[in-house]
């Protein structure tokens, strides 16, 4: 009996080139859905989008991608396939923030994207105005610095030393914030608990010491003593 092998996941509807792209971005997205559902492997469905882009600067972005996940995927062709140019893409770089309910890996993650993207813009051909790689890499580490939540000043505190470095890796300053991160929610973790723990002892060495007070104010010693003083009384006379 002859083994059952599954089909290659292929996506349909148009290639995607550096300036001209006949699918939209709904259509792949919509796609790479259903190949996630059909239980296709995250590597499987990024091989199939990865054939129908032709070759260029965009596919040797994704490419260079170590270990790409579906959601950095989606926001890289998010941004190649819709129609924003370069000055928007460089005016939003300098004004974004982190978002409220962001964490600092994701606003990590979102600049690093829109930086690369910035970056590929800017070799087109056709572009409107070209910004040189290391003009992006100072905005974007100024950005890093100046858009992080200022809940967040521990991490912000920490990632300076690297933010002052131009050729600083995008990977060094993730490791870092994800350290960073790790070592603020242990640090809340042990304060949380050390408050409650001296509040009990605390409360112990109260009642133990009021039960020490009721016994040296009891009402019945004092009779007691009064009795014998008036007995003393009682003998001298």
């Amino acid at each position: 009996m002859a083994m059952f092998h599954r089909k290659e996941f292929k996506i349909h509807g148009g290639q995607i080139g550096d300036s001209v792209t006949d699918i939209s971005y709904n259509n792949i997205s919509k796609q790479i859905d259903e190949g996630l559902k059909e239980q296709y492997t995250q590597s499987e469905v990024i091989r199939a989008v990865l054939r129908i882009i032709k070759p260029g600067h965009f596919k040797d972005v994704l490419i260079s991608k170590d270990e790409m996940s579906i959601n950095e995927l989606k926001s890289f062709l998010r941004l190649h396939m819709g129609e924003k140019g370069t000055t928007e893409l460089f005016q939003e770089l300098i004004t974004a923030k982190q978002l409220e309910h962001e964490t600092p890996q994701q606003f990590l993650h979102r600049m690093v994207g829109l930086k690369q993207w910035l970056i590929l813009a800017s070799k087109q051909k056709d572009t409107e105005i070209i910004y040189e790689a290391e003009t992006v890499q100072n905005v974007f580490l100024h950005t890093v610095y100046q858009g992080l939540s200022e809940k967040h000043e521990d991490i912000r505190r920490e990632l300076k030393p690297l933010l002052s470095e131009k050729s600083v890796s995008d990977d060094a300053l993730l490791r870092q914030v994800i350290r960073t991160t790790g070592e603020e929610s242990e640090r809340r973790r042990r304060l949380g608990r050390n408050p409650r723990a001296k509040y009990a002892y605390a409360q112990r060495g109260q009642v133990t010491s009021g039960k020490l007070g009721d016994s040296k104010e009891d009402p019945h010693s004092r009779s007691k003593d009064e009795d014998m003083q008036k007995l003393s009384a009682q003998a001298v006379l």
